[in-house]
């Protein structure tokens, strides 16, 4: 093996780490400002690399942002695949499971606020986005939807697919607004609050009166 040959995975880690590091600082910095206020520099500040570095590594911000979306998909996706085992409610009844989806729901939206945020606003108008949006949430609708129904025997009377997937799509509504969007809004920001309303609402649609 020639020397050029035994230093390539060593380089390869560097390249990886400065990779990670730049997607961390975008992230970071989604938290404090849109992804259009956010320039280059300030990234590579954040990461602690130098400009050159971000297009060796990178090439353009609308790539990173690329990145950090297919990291924080991959993260909800294990994230709700945890929250809606079907083995953590077996025992509990559909109130009970709702009050702790609403709390967990909440919980996981406020913590990728800023990325959520930025990547709802690209795949508003990115065909590319959009396309991976609408794989997630339809991915996410048949995990959620699929641990509600395990319940269904306490739904009111309706179609049980049909309320769950309602259901689904009120939860979403609601977090998007109350979290995502939350300081366009006026009203309750506490994140118990929050999950407190969004449990009633789930509750109060999805059980018998």
């Amino acid at each position: 093996m020639t020397g050029a040959g035994k230093l390539r995975p060593a380089r390869q880690r560097r390249s990886q780490r400065s990779l990670e590091r730049i997607i961390e600082a975008l992230d970071e910095l989604l938290e404090a400002k849109t992804f259009e206020e956010i320039t280059v520099s300030e990234v590579c500040k954040q990461a602690g690399v130098a400009v050159g570095t971000f297009y060796d590594r990178v090439g353009n911000k609308d790539a990173l942002l690329e990145h950090l979306r297919a990291r924080v998909y991959a993260e909800i996706v294990a994230q709700i695949d945890r929250a809606f085992a079907r083995e953590r409610f077996v025992d509990l009844e559909l109130r009970e499971l709702l009050q702790i989806n609403a709390r967990e729901m909440v919980a996981m939206h406020r913590t990728r606020r800023g990325a959520i945020r930025a990547i709802i606003v690209e795949a508003r108008r990115s065909a590319a986005f959009a396309a991976h949006a609408r794989q997630l949430n339809a991915a996410l609708m048949q995990r959620v939807t699929a641990a509600w129904l395990s319940k269904r025997a306490e739904f009111r009377p309706d179609n049980p697919q049909l309320l769950a997937r309602s259901a689904f799509l009120m939860a979403a509504g609601f977090l998007r607004e109350t979290v995502i969007w939350g300081d366009l809004w006026p009203g309750e920001t506490d994140p118990d609050r929050v999950a407190a309303d969004l449990e009633l609402m789930l509750t109060n649609f999805l059980l018998p009166v």
